[in-house]
């Protein structure tokens, strides 16, 4: 397989650590690099996206029935039976819905990318509702990541965001805590 860059050089991309003292012993005689200097990173010949992954790390996806509603400013934007919650160490539960269960009046194009080591390139969208636009809201993986395959293209609303009410079985499920909280931070770009 013929890897993009291969020949190429980065410079200063890469640093080593001949001594270290107290804590940081454990990192002597090791070696670090600049993830994002590089064109791209592979193990073996599988591209990894975003950052090394964590052996410690994993994603569970599994089936719902019960009835998840989402409500943006208090407007309803998706009601569906046929969600995947995904449930990701170190985050909070996620909830994939079908295309088909969200209004798509509500949906507005975004050109904004990001990259998970564990799920693939998420693409986003915008939604309008109660008088507002809010920026990159949702997302979804068009061609995901072998581990993310389970939610190929389905939608998922940052529940942490104040505008977002997520409904499990009629009952508001409690809004976790992220660094995606604020609206002001949004997710950060892949580079180009």
């Amino acid at each position: 397989m013929d890897r993009p860059g291969r020949g190429l050089v980065a410079d200063a991309a890469g640093w080593s650590f001949p001594e270290a003292a107290g804590d940081a012993a454990l990192v002597a005689g090791h070696h670090a690099f600049a993830f994002e200097a590089m064109d791209a990173w592979y193990e073996e010949d599988d591209p990894v996206l975003g950052h090394p992954p964590d052996p410690y790390h994993r994603i569970d996806v599994r089936h719902s029935g019960r009835e998840v509603r989402v409500l943006v400013d208090g407007v309803p934007v998706a009601r569906s039976t046929a969600a995947r919650l995904l449930f990701e160490t170190g985050l909070p539960t996620r909830y994939y819905l079908p295309r088909a269960d969200v209004d798509p009046a509500v949906l507005l194009p975004s050109d904004t990318h990001t990259r998970c080591a564990y799920k693939g390139v998420a693409s986003y969208l915008s939604v309008r509702a109660g008088g507002r636009v809010h920026r990159d809201l949702v997302w979804f993986y068009p061609e995901p990541a072998p581990e993310g395959r389970p939610v190929h293209d389905l939608l998922c609303f940052f529940t942490e965001r104040p505008a977002v009410q997520v409904e499990v079985d009629g009952k508001p499920v409690r809004r976790p805590s992220s660094m995606w909280k604020d609206e002001r931070i949004p997710p950060a770009p892949m580079p180009r």
